[in-house]
């Protein structure tokens, strides 16, 4: 049984059970020392003794005052060093001051050369640490102290050097200061950037539990990264799932898991999942919350990210709830269906996508989603989007044809289905065209239109979505006709499909390619080729690939002559096959103009033999065509 494993990816600098290299903060009073009644974390060595915690009894009403520690330096740039994990106790939090009443101090010396955080008063720089936590108890959270904006006191009188961190305090302003006993406490010092799960099998599969488990719930760690009771966890730092060395099973529908907001800085909260292992099984449909905020610059923008790596496996489930996040990102072979993402910018990276909901929520108009792959049964399809900050939906960069497979837009700004300027569209419209050309959106399905901004030189055309083509083939009674043999082409009129076209071709191996001016067809396209005199196999229906907006190629069995001879012609075929038993042929697709056709259905080869039925109409843009072929007995 592969039992799950988490471990703490930082250092403890001190466990606080001794009170060597402790000393007071700002003044005098009793010495600090180590006791183990007010207690957070109390090493296996030191538990049932009463080491646990330093503090000290703190009477005056002038100062914070408290213990503070000198230690080996810490470089806090370092990737693997960026938080300081704090747990600092004051015993009666109803005393202290309401402005000031507890302090932190970090400082490269104990001389001046430090950062002060104000973490439970009103005139903290984040309202997280307006008060002393009502329910009492441990203060517990994380700064970075490379983000200079959230200290109050900054530098204090000297230079900070962040590099090299050896002094760390914590000290409490009273408004009486009538306690009796030790009143202040600073816990367990530990620096670092999350934790990591791994491991796990079919009978022990990994949750977001597993992370307060191992933290909180053994004195021996909590580190500070992670608490929570039942169903409920609190995560501070980078909440890291799977590793490219280990398999890891991870399970969990149920969590909610909240990120909060403190003095960290962007990137450094979140859930980042390894599928680098083939072995791994990750299934998170988990409510996650990030109580952070954007505070008006992108460094300071305290959100959590959500970030999968790793492309190792066939299929990782990914149905979770997503609030106020910041980035997201996922990989190809990410499923992400029932998902519900509220985030600044979701990165697709060929993930599936289908059947969520992906909510706006920038710092400013950008896109949350830029350059994505569209699909109808892969990658991005089904889909809703809704404005729930600023910011755009999606964000084209390619000129070209867009299928919007089922996307709905909600909430955007500007007019839906509108192709402004740069100058006069919605700055927070759902698409913003930045490709620098002509794109044309597809609305299919049950999608809507989207508003549109265009940026310089972008223009943009919303066509309403594909439009089904059906012919059935039945008797004089109603009688359908299954097998009956249908074509459906262009007929001379205004349509914007070829009709007739005068065309030339060539040859190269196995591909045959057209040189057909302003075709106006798309990948998957049939054409009907007449007229080619010495390739004459290659005369009738061709389904083509398009090569450009004056050429497509088809695949052609000729090992001949490399050129074609004859006066060729080229005509779109919008329907061809068979009916089903139903007697029914249909396909769909999206028509911008009205395109006249004609046809026929056929049966004469199996029995019953009918003769042919003539179909003759015009493909609408909004509602298709609809056509029976009546057919009479040719027996």
């Amino acid at each position: 049984m592969a039992v799950v494993d988490v471990t703490f990816d930082g250092t403890r600098l001190h466990d606080s059970d001794t009170n060597t290299g402790w000393g007071n903060f700002v003044i005098g009073g009793g010495s600090p020392a180590s006791e183990g009644a007010n207690a957070y974390q109390v090493s296996t060595a030191n538990q049932g003794t009463d080491a646990g915690v330093v503090g000290k009894k703190i009477t005056s009403t002038s100062a914070r005052q408290g213990v503070d520690y000198i230690g080996s330096s810490v470089d806090y740039t370092a990737a693997a060093n960026r938080l300081f994990y704090c747990k600092c106790y004051v015993s009666d939090g109803f005393d202290v001051n309401t402005t000031w009443g507890v302090e932190i101090a970090l400082g490269s010396s104990n001389t001046g050369n430090s950062h002060r955080y104000n973490v439970a008063g009103s005139g903290s720089n984040l309202s997280v640490y307006g008060t002393y936590p009502p329910q009492g108890g441990y203060i517990i959270t994380c700064i970075d102290p490379t983000i200079d904006t959230w200290a109050e006191s900054a530098d204090d009188g000297g230079t900070f050097d962040q590099t090299s961190v050896i002094w760390y305090a914590m000290g409490a302003q009273f408004i009486n200061g009538n306690s009796k006993a030790e009143n202040v406490a600073f816990d367990a010092i530990d620096y670092g950037t999350g934790l990591s799960l791994l491991q796990g099998d079919t009978g022990t599969q990994g949750a977001y539990t597993d992370f307060y488990v191992f933290d909180q719930d053994d004195q021996n760690n909590r580190w500070g990264a992670a608490v929570g009771n039942g169903d409920s966890v609190t995560c501070r730092g980078i909440m890291s799932i799977g590793g490219s060395t280990t398999a890891t099973e991870f399970n969990d529908t149920t969590s909610v898991v909240t990120f909060p907001d403190g003095y960290h800085s962007r990137g450094l909260f979140g859930v980042e999942v390894n599928l680098d292992h083939a072995s791994n099984v990750i299934n998170d449909g988990a409510l996650l919350i990030g109580q952070g905020t954007r505070n008006g610059a992108d460094a300071n923008d305290t959100r959590p990210d959500y970030t999968v790596v790793g492309t190792t496996g066939t299929s990782y489930d990914f149905s979770h709830t997503l609030r106020n996040f910041r980035d997201v990102e996922y990989t190809s072979v990410c499923d992400v269906v029932g998902a519900d993402i509220e985030c600044h910018l979701l990165t697709q990276n060929s993930a599936n996508i289908a059947d969520s909901v992906i909510r706006t929520n920038a710092l400013t108009n950008t896109a949350v989603l830029v350059a994505p792959v569209l699909g109808t049964t892969t990658d991005l399809h089904d889909c809703s989007f809704i404005q729930s900050g600023v910011g755009h939906a999606i964000e084209i960069t390619a000129t070209g044809t867009h299928d919007f497979q089922d996307l709905l837009f909600e909430g955007y700004g500007g007019t839906a289905g509108s192709n402004p300027t740069a100058s006069s569209g919605a700055a927070d419209a759902a698409i913003y065209n930045n490709s620098g050309g002509a794109v044309t959106i597809n609305v299919n399905g049950t999608g809507n239109s989207p508003s549109v901004r265009n940026a310089a030189s972008s223009t943009t055309t919303i066509v309403s979505g594909a439009v089904s083509v059906e012919v059935l083939a039945a008797k004089k009674d109603g009688t359908p006709i299954g097998s009956a043999v249908t074509y459906l082409k262009a007929s001379d009129g205004t349509g914007a499909f070829p009709f007739e076209d005068s065309v030339t071709i060539s040859r190269s191996t196995t591909t045959a390619t057209v040189s057909h001016t302003a075709h106006g067809l798309d990948t998957g396209d049939k054409v009907a080729l007449a007229g080619i005199s010495d390739k004459v196999e290659d005369n009738g229906i061709q389904q083509v690939t398009v090569i450009d907006t004056n050429s497509y190629s088809f695949t052609t069995t000729d090992s001949g002559s490399t050129s074609y001879t004859g006066t060729i012609i080229s005509t779109f075929v919008a329907l061809s096959g068979l009916t089903n038993g139903s007697g029914i042929l249909n396909t769909s697709r999206v028509y911008t103009v009205a395109q006249p056709v004609v046809g026929w259905t056929r049966k004469s080869t199996i029995a019953p033999f009918l003769q042919e039925g003539v179909l003759v109409g015009t493909i609408s843009t909004t509602t298709g065509f609809s056509g029976v072929a009546v057919m009479l007995s040719d027996e």
